[in-house]
Formats: C-alpha cells, sequence, structure tokens
C-alpha cells in the first residue's frame, strides 16, 4: 500500500471512551473524512444515505466510520471479511471514568442504559472490554492502533494514528481539538468516581 492510496478505519470501543474526541481530531485535518455511527462498514440498508456520506470522501486520503459497536465479534468479524484492508482505532477508558462519563450523559440524554444504572454499564464495559482484547488478539501490530485518550498525550495521540495509517495529516498543526474541562472534573468528575468506586466497582473488579 502506498501514500497515496486511500486508507479506510473504523474508530471504535465502548462508549464513553473517546470515540468521539478520537474523530473530531483526524477530522480536523483537510485530508480525512471520519463518518459518525452510520454503519457505513457494516450492513448498510439505505443506498441514499450511503450515497450522501460517500461525497464527503471525495478527495480524502482517509475516510471511515466511528462506530462503538463494531468492535463487538459479530460487526468486528463481519468487516474483517467484507473490508479486510480496513485499519481499526480502538478506544480504551477505566471502567470508573466510562462510567462517571455515561451517569453525567445519561442524565442529559435520557440513555436508559446509562441513567443511573451502574450495573448495566459496568457489564456494558466489560462486554466490550473483552471484544476489545478479542480484536487485537485476532490482528497484525500494523492494522491497529489502541488509544487511551485520558492517559496518552495529544502528541503521542497523534503519532499513534498518523504511523498506523503511515501518513502526514497535519494534526499536530491544530491545538484546539483536545479541550479539558477543569470544572466539570473538579466539581463533577472526580466526587461522582469516588462516589462509583466505593459503592459498586471496586467489588465487580
Amino acid at each position: 500500500m502506498t501514500q497515496n492510496e486511500t486508507k479506510t478505519i473504523a474508530i471504535c470501543g465502548c462508549p464513553r471512551s473517546g470515540n468521539t474526541a478520537i474523530t473530531k481530531m483526524i477530522n480536523t485535518s483537510t485530508k480525512a473524512y471520519i463518518a459518525d455511527e452510520v454503519g457505513l462498514l457494516s450492513t448498510f440498508n439505505c443506498e441514499s444515505e450511503k450515497q450522501k456520506i460517500e461525497l464527503f470522501f471525495t478527495g480524502k486520503d482517509v475516510i471511515g466510520d466511528k462506530t462503538p459497536s463494531y468492535v463487538l465479534e459479530n460487526h468486528f468479524s463481519y468487516i474483517r471479511c467484507h473490508h479486510p484492508d480496513v485499519k481499526f482505532i480502538f478506544s480504551f477508558r477505566r471502567c470508573e471514568d466510562v462510567i462517571t462519563s455515561s451517569l453525567m450523559h445519561g442524565k442529559k440524554s435520557g440513555q436508559v442504559w446509562a441513567h443511573d444504572d451502574l450495573n448495566t454499564a459496568i457489564a456494558m464495559w466489560d462486554e466490550y472490554v473483552q471484544s476489545t482484547i478479542y480484536a487485537i488478539e485476532s490482528l497484525n501490530p500494523n492494522q491497529f492502533c489502541a488509544i487511551n485518550f485520558e492517559q496518552e498525550t495529544d502528541r503521542r495521540i497523534i503519532n499513534k494514528i498518523e504511523n498506523l495509517l503511515d501518513k502526514d495529516l497535519g494534526l499536530s498543526n491544530n491545538h484546539h481539538f483536545f479541550i479539558r474541562d477543569k470544572y466539570y472534573k473538579q466539581n463533577y468528575h472526580l466526587p461522582i468516581k469516588t462516589l462509583i468506586l466505593n459503592r459498586k466497582i471496586e467489588d465487580y473488579i
């Protein structure tokens, strides 16, 4: 595969683990377009919608789709069979951080799996982590990278993505994509994390 060929990637991993942030980071490049949970790499039933999405791919060096469930076995197996050249970006995040984010997001969006249902959220995290481990073990090192968005620096994340794709996307020139909300971390994130750890997660893990 040469530098001039279009690369296709799948961004996946447990919800609330940084999939969207990684997608936004890549989409700051004029050379890339990653769709947002359109199921482009799995069974796509609506041809008109597919055509609309493909318009955004015109002239791009890197295209793809962010869908967390791509890592689950049925979707992963389908992609490997029908799109063998796809490269994967797996997002990782600690259980307590996923659940903290899930609770906050669930209260805003009304998502049933996330809203005040710790056991369901923990089970979901476990399923996705096990699926990710299985996926990584079945791939060659040049077919994927794994990113722990909260624990890695911007530069390291950029290096991982560009090394995987063997392309310079110019991401290091974009300084606005990684936003840390200090007020949220100090006033909501940490207190709830401590509460969850004390109540549920330590016993589960």
